[in-house]
């Protein structure tokens, strides 16, 4: 049999212990497990990009890994301490949005909140839930413990206002960007199942801001240096670019900034 991996999604950086010593916690609940590093370069309390980074590597991992995500501007709060189960993998995280990307492509997700003391740290601390609550739990899932001994079941679990575009009219999908990576690419929550089918990426129009792209391109190699591209990412999803450039930079978008994209009349659906 395998050993228990636990996958971690932070916005702890490096710098500091706070993630070593979650690993700390998990290895003295469960010794045998391993633990891979997805990012804890999410921006400090960017639920939405956690949300997306999550919701694009979940289906990269071998099934019964338990992904730990803690980015929690509400640690403290009332907002609910969530573990999830479905058909391949497991979750532990703050109810705050977190995991709402990544639940709409799970079979039959089943929700708990965490809530009992056995399976927490003795003391827990009103500002270190990942320490003394979240990586608890993840280390008793990855051990063997049934979600529903951690607490009772929630019937649902909190969804972002914009983690979906939407469509206004007949011609016209709202996104908005949820990542901006390690080189300034901007990443929208629209992919091609969002548009109306038969419609050509090169009569796609982008339109952000004061900007304004024309048709999608396949790579960056299709534009001069400094040109800016949209195209559809690594990540099946619709990202501005500038080849050799930072688009972030460049255009002055943050994540939950607005992007159109429209089409001539004639698309299916």
């Amino acid at each position: 049999m395998s050993r228990p991996l636990i996958a971690l999604l932070t916005d702890f950086g490096l710098a500091d212990p706070y993630v070593g010593v979650m690993k700390g916690v998990m290895k003295g609940i469960c010794p045998d497990v391993e633990f891979i590093d997805i990012t804890h370069g999410v921006r400090p309390q960017s639920v939405i990009d956690a949300a997306f980074l999550l919701a694009t590597s979940r289906a990269h991992f071998p099934d019964h890994t338990v992904f730990l995500c803690v980015v929690d501007p509400g640690v403290g709060s009332d907002r609910a301490a969530l573990a999830v189960e479905s058909s391949t993998h497991r979750f532990v995280a703050p109810d705050n949005g977190l995991l709402s990307l990544v639940w709409r492509h799970l079979d039959d997700p089943e929700a708990h909140r965490i809530i009992n003391p056995a399976y927490r740290l003795a003391e827990v601390s009103a500002t270190f839930h990942g320490r003394d609550i979240f990586a608890p739990a993840a280390a008793h899932l990855a051990a063997g413990v049934p979600i529903e001994e951690l607490g009772p079941p929630m019937p649902d679990i909190e969804h972002l206002a914009f983690a979906r575009p939407h469509r206004e009219g007949a011609e016209t999908l709202i996104a908005a960007v949820v990542h901006i990576d390690h080189f300034g690419n901007l990443i929208t929550n629209a992919r091609q199942s969002d548009l109306p089918r038969g419609v050509a990426p090169a009569d796609l129009r982008i339109t952000f801001g004061r900007h304004r792209i024309e048709g999608l391109k396949t790579t960056y190699s299709f534009v001069d240096a400094g040109s800016p591209i949209a195209h559809w990412g690594s990540s099946g999803h619709l990202e501005l670019a500038v080849r050799d450039g930072n688009a972030a930079e460049r255009f002055g978008l943050a994540i939950g900034d607005a992007v159109q994209v429209t089409w001539p009349m004639g698309g299916e659906g």
